[in-house]
């Protein structure tokens, strides 16, 4: 059972999807272009059944919400202001940071990824991180270059302000999306509907973001990154390179899958997730 609820924050009306478990909790942050209904076969199967899982949808939506408003630190990057968003929903539901497995998609792994930085900073470490669509980069132009292959059609397309459901459909397909099948279509529409004035302000701001490298090589919190072996935007040579100094990074590639390997490969995804959860 798949619920939609909203909390209200100081960047708006936010939506989440809850799922019916009642056991520990595990938070879904998704990627810079779609909402928290790409982790459906997460909230809505036998690991929503027994987690409490929670899906976020923290990119802004055109029109609705302004992340880039004021925020407790003015002087910061775009996935900072968006990780106070998912904290501050967390907060409301009386979610203790440090009691959560964080899974984060691509921009979603990015806050997740901060999140973590700031509880290991006040000594409360999260039970762990897992990441799809992700390579923990530098935080500069050359970071992004050295993890990421973004085609030109793809960069061209969400660096409009205003995107076309063709860009939509590009942005689905790339991910592993089928944007014709009627189950898969919300992809096209998040995408579509996503705010691009917030996708701007995360290039903009991004030498302000946590240096991930540093952090998931230097890291005492558990860190596992999922690659798709068809994933054609994450760098595999440079992900395979990471090596964290504690041991507790775990880079699992699931062959014949997308970037979005947690909708195409549900199954095998949610049995990680659950045997992470039960090894933490």
């Amino acid at each position: 059972m798949l619920s939609k609820l909203y909390a209200e924050t100081s960047q708006g009306n936010v939506r989440y999807w809850q799922s019916s478990g009642t056991g520990p909790t595990i938070v879904f942050l998704p990627g810079n272009s779609c909402n928290g209904r790409e982790f459906k076969r997460q909230l809505d199967s036998h690991l929503g059944e027994t987690f409490r899982c929670l899906a976020l949808d923290i990119n802004p939506v055109r029109g609705k919400h302004d992340f880039t408003a004021v925020h407790p630190n003015e002087d910061c990057s775009m996935m900072q202001k968006s990780a106070y968003v998912a904290l501050e929903i967390l907060s409301q539901l009386n979610i203790n940071a440090q009691d959560v497995v964080f899974f984060g998609h691509g921009y979603g792994a990015d806050v997740a990824m901060q999140i973590a930085a700031w509880q290991e900073e006040k000594r409360e470490p999260v039970k762990g991180v897992i990441a799809a669509g992700y390579a923990a980069v530098e935080n500069s132009m050359a970071g992004i270059a050295a993890g990421y292959h973004f085609s030109h059609e793809v960069s061209e397309a969400l660096s409009k302000e205003m995107l076309t459901e063709a860009d939509g459909k590009l942005y689905a397909e790339k991910v592993g999306f089928n944007p014709d099948d009627e189950e898969e279509k919300f992809a096209v529409k998040a995408a579509f509907k996503t705010d691009g004035k917030y996708r701007a302000e995360m290039f903009k701001t991004f030498e302000k973001s946590l240096n991930e490298k540093q952090f998931v090589e230097k890291t005492a919190t558990r860190i596992a990154i999922l690659f798709g072996s068809l994933d054609p935007n994450v760098n595999s040579d440079y992900l395979h390179s990471l090596k964290n100094e504690l041991g507790h990074l775990t880079i699992k590639t699931i062959e014949g899958a997308p970037q979005v390997s947690f909708w195409t490969h549900a199954h095998e995804v949610n049995n990680f997730i659950e045997n992470f959860i039960k090894t933490s």
